[in-house]
């Protein structure tokens, strides 16, 4: 999926942030009508860091602290619980 918005990006000349190491986490992409933004699953996220060898609640307030929160501007990737994680 990475690899379609990075050529999306190119084509359309637009510009938005990745959460690095969290490609397999990526669920599509926003545009608010001004900026773009990647969006993440939240689940996916934590299944990243549960395969990479995280427990599961290492990983949760791993991301809660560092990732879910971090701001890089308007073009920050967004974070989503799906409904498929329910």
């Amino acid at each position: 999926m990475r690899k379609k918005l990075e050529q999306l990006a190119e084509e359309r000349g637009i510009e938005f942030y990745f959460a690095d190491g969290f490609d397999d986490a990526i669920v599509g992409l926003t545009n608010d009508g001004e900026n773009y933004n990647v969006v993440y699953s939240q689940e996916r996220c934590l299944q990243c860091l549960v395969k990479d060898g995280m427990d599961q609640d290492e990983a949760h307030e791993y991301l809660e602290y560092n990732v879910f929160n971090a701001f890089y501007g308007p073009s920050s990737p967004v974070y989503i619980e799906t409904l498929d994680d329910y």
